[in-house]
């Protein structure tokens, strides 16, 4: 006996009896029509206030026997919950699959659809001889876990991974200059054209020399009388 074949097992069966605990702690059963998962989910649909839907929200915790026309059955102890949204259009569309008329009955009461995740099953088959046991615990039920992604990764190594794996700049291309272009030349900026001298004379000199020039006697009147006339000649 296997996991699948338990599963097998389950889908085969259309009844169950499913067990809640009243406000007053005391023990309530009925039967119900049932659908399986692959996960091994059970799922039943009541009316929207009967005792079981008002057991179940006060108390999740429920038992459930499935099998007893030929000496096979199985045991189940689960926690309940109540499908929403996607989930529940999910769980319905399996659970009138199995029972066509739950649309119909949908239409006309209010029911509530419950789905029962196990915590707990033994198979047992007294058919042969020797009776066949077989058991699933919780570990066997819990859902896989993930792959496991290894020990963290510390800061240093991240950033030293992350500088490893950074894509290198590629340096920018030299772009060299046509033959053709002169080169540069520097003294192409100098205001002072070349071919013409600069001047030593400071600007206070310049201003020297001009008074000077001006200061200078007139030359001769050319009407002065001449050397050795006698006119304007004195002893």
């Amino acid at each position: 006996m296997d996991r699948s074949e338990l599963l097998s097992f389950l889908r085969d069966q259309k009844w169950a009896v499913e067990a809640s605990v009243s406000v007053h702690g005391a023990p309530q059963a009925a039967v119900i029509g049932v659908v399986v998962t692959d996960e091994l989910d059970i799922v039943f649909d009541t009316f929207d206030d009967s005792r079981k839907a008002e057991n179940l929200r006060r108390n999740r915790k429920t038992a459930i026997v499935i099998g007893w026309d030929d000496g096979r059955t199985a045991q189940i102890e689960g926690v309940t919950d109540e499908p929403r949204g996607d989930d529940l259009a999910r769980l319905t569309k399996l659970y009138y699959a199995r029972f066509p008329d739950g649309e119909e009955r949908a239409k006309t009461a209010k029911l509530a659809y419950f789905r029962v995740r196990p915590t707990w099953i033994r198979y047992t088959d007294f058919r042969e001889k020797e009776p066949v046991v077989f058991t699933l615990g919780p570990s066997d039920l819990r859902e896989p876990r993930r792959p496991s992604r290894g020990p963290r990764e510390s800061r240093e190594a991240r950033e030293a991974r992350e500088a490893r794996e950074a894509p290198v700049a590629e340096p920018l291309p030299v772009v060299a200059a046509p033959a053709d272009e002169p080169a540069f030349d520097e003294t192409a900026w100098d205001e002072t054209p070349a071919d013409e001298p600069e001047s030593l004379e400071s600007p206070e000199s310049s201003e020297t020399s001009s008074e000077a020039d001006s200061s200078e006697p007139p030359p001769p009147s050319s009407s002065a009388p001449p050397r050795g006339s006698d006119q304007g000649t004195l002893f």
